[in-house]
């Protein structure tokens, strides 16, 4: 094989050699991957990988058989070879309590005018020293950057006064914080529930690709980031419960944003609303084409009517809408009117008992104009919950074993109402059934997914015993070959089924 390919033209090889190459974001010094992997095999591929600067232009740093390779030798080796090109660092050492960090951040410096993407994923104290020190560091090409922390009890703090300062990167677009000491925008007591004295400054004008994950992080301060935000085409916040009034906080319109993801995750031991909700209504989206909400497990919250008056204000149309909490089936049913041009949707309600209003919504048609709700709808995912399973506080499903015979009663009278509504609404959504409704697209994928404890598996291997979609195990079976038959039509359903411990 070596021989045809050494035929080629040396340009040839080289885009062959990059394209081997570009799988990944970073490379990993590895005689198994690219680019080290290529200049082992010959003398001639060996000569010819070296010339070629763009391909040493990304490193990754990672643990070698559980010890943290000489940084120095490998960054001054790879930034060599790649003369100067911009360069594409990781450090990926989650976790990693190392003896001598300062080796980790120090033989960055003579590289920083050349760095296009960092990824720090390893904590704060190991690269603290490159951000924070003094005299500033210049990053004038700095496009992305992702600092992310595993330490979630925070047992590191910060020297006091510490900060990031990356206000002066004219070309960051794209940022990722996770669990870090401090997302700074304000003072730190309107921030966080507990002062951390870290910070992070950025030129949020300029971020178009925001991720945020952090659970001390309060729905008002990320609603004042999102404000200044006016260029983000893409975000994901997973923020702490802690909501505001709705007069408190400036509300945000945001052209170009087109995909949003907010996620409520509590800090420990914190109690409060879902933040979530206060988020969705400091905003006006216009040109959304993708949402996905995990609201947590907060009572009474309106995130369904939320989510109505987010669309009726910024006239969204959106493809692709997943849900997981608390539903309110009225108000989504008038989100879905207001939205034909949905293609996929995913419900994970944690309040199973709306799922025959929620199956008939689906099934039946609109009053006001008789038609079907989602005309283009061609993938749903639907998630019912096991015996046993329930989710907390925070939105984690956990499983108590039941023994109460009412609550037994109870979840088995709902799964008998259940099983020939979801038959009943199939039908209507495969074109080609005799109950199909002309005017909507069909229905080419459908996952049911059961979310059941690993505990209560072992009454058997067949899937009708394991999932929780149809009640009877023998109508389960007679359902197989309808799936099959579907398939041959190009209709996938498919009952999957995980374990929560």
């Amino acid at each position: 094989m070596t021989g045809h390919i050494n035929n080629f033209s040396p340009e040839v090889m080289q885009e062959i050699f990059l394209h081997c190459s570009s799988f990944g974001a970073s490379a990993v010094p590895s005689r198994r991957s690219a680019p080290l992997n290529i200049a082992w095999v010959c003398s001639s591929w060996r000569n010819l990988a070296l010339s070629i600067p763009d391909l040493w232009a990304a490193l990754e740093i990672g643990t070698v058989r559980g010890c943290v390779p000489d940084v120095a030798v490998l960054l001054h080796h790879w930034a060599k070879l790649s003369r100067d090109r911009p360069l594409s660092i990781t450090y990926n050492l989650p976790g990693n309590n190392l003896a001598n960090y300062r080796v980790l951040s120090a033989p960055l410096v003579p590289l920083t005018a050349r760095l296009q993407h960092v990824h720090f994923r390893l904590e704060p104290q190991f690269y603290l020293s490159l951000l924070c020190g003094q005299p500033r560091i210049e990053l004038p090409l700095l496009e992305s950057l992702t600092l992310a922390s595993h330490d979630a009890l925070m047992l590191w703090v910060p020297p006091l006064g510490s900060v990031v300062n990356l206000c002066q990167c004219p070309l960051l677009r794209r940022v990722v914080l996770e669990s870090i000491p401090h997302v700074h925008d304000a003072p730190s007591e309107a921030i966080f529930y507990r002062s951390i004295d870290m910070a992070v400054n950025i030129n949020w004008s300029i971020v178009a690709s925001l991720k945020i994950v952090e659970p001390r992080l309060c729905a008002a301060s990320a609603i004042r980031i999102l404000a200044q935000c006016t260029l983000l085409a893409e975000c994901e916040l997973s923020v702490g419960y802690n909501s505001v009034p709705g007069n408190a906080m400036p509300h945000a319109v945001l052209p170009h944003l087109t995909s949003v993801s907010v996620e409520a995750q509590p800090a420990p031991h914190d109690q409060g609303t879902s933040g979530v909700v206060s988020i969705l209504n400091a905003l006006t989206l216009p040109g959304l084409k993708t949402l996905v909400i995990s609201a947590g497990w907060v009572l009474n919250e309106p995130v369904s009517a939320t989510l109505l008056s987010l669309q009726q204000r910024s006239h969204f149309l959106l493809e692709h809408f997943s849900l997981s909490g608390s539903i309110d089936v009225i108000p989504l049913g008038m989100l879905f009117l207001a939205i034909p041009t949905l293609k996929t949707v995913s419900l994970h309600p944690y309040d199973q008992s709306i799922y025959r209003s929620l199956l008939l919504l689906l099934e039946s048609p609109w009053p006001q104009n008789d038609k079907l709700l989602l005309p283009h709808l061609h993938s749903l995912e639907l998630s019912a919950h096991a015996l046993g399973i329930y989710a907390n506080s925070s939105g984690k499903l956990q499983y108590h074993m039941v023994l109460d015979h009412d609550v037994i009663h109870h979840y088995r009278r709902l799964s008998n109402l259940r099983s020939p509504m979801l038959f009943a609404m199939l039908r209507k959504r495969f074109r080609g059934s005799p109950n199909s409704k002309d005017g909507i697209v069909q229905l080419k994928n459908v996952t049911l997914r059961t979310f059941r404890s690993s505990e209560e598996v072992g009454c058997g291997d067949d899937q009708g015993l394991q999932q929780a979609w149809i009640d009877d195990d023998d109508e389960f079976r007679a359902l197989q070959s309808t799936v099959q038959a579907l398939k041959q039509q190009g209709i996938i359903v498919q009952f999957p089924v995980e374990l929560i411990d």
